[in-house]
């Protein structure tokens, strides 16, 4: 992965902020940031993104799914959606007992800086003794916006 920014100033004092993968050789993302003099007008002002900002969402259809390679368990859940073209920047995966303690924690970023977001976010092996668990995903964005969970509940 590679990637660089280029930056365009016109007569206006307008940037625009292009993001291009070179790798992939194409653009990634684009900002144009109109009122560059005024920081605290500009809608790419961490105050004004977040106010603007909500949580992200899966698709109703979203399921959490596990595989068993040899002995250690992947977990991978579906792309959530961000609103107002903002990124869901990481997931976060939860494994409890039916005791309701956590035995297992783990985060995956989104891969939102790829050229190709995969459709798919895995999350490292985990390795879990027989028993019965519930794994909780939650997507947050950016901004700390966290999804509503999904949740699968499994046995080994």
């Amino acid at each position: 992965m590679a990637q660089m920014l280029l930056v365009e100033v016109d007569a206006n004092n307008r940037v625009l902020v292009r993001v291009y993968d070179v790798t992939a050789e194409k653009f990634i993302y684009e900002y144009l940031i109109d009122n560059v003099t005024e920081a605290d007008k500009t809608k790419f002002s961490h105050e004004t993104r977040r106010s603007a900002a909500s949580a992200p969402e899966f698709a109703e259809s979203a399921e959490i799914t596990i595989k068993n390679i040899f002995g250690q368990y992947v977990f991978s859940v579906p792309q959530a959606k961000a609103a107002d073209n903002d990124i869901v920047f990481d997931y976060r995966l939860s494994i409890t007992n039916t005791a309701g303690e956590e035995i297992a924690s783990t985060a995956a970023l989104s891969k939102y800086y790829l050229a190709e977001v995969p459709e798919r976010i895995s999350f490292d092996k985990l390795k879990l003794g027989k028993g019965s668990y519930t794994a909780v995903v939650t997507a947050v964005d950016a901004w700390g916006f966290e999804s509503e969970p999904i949740t699968l509940d499994f046995n080994i």
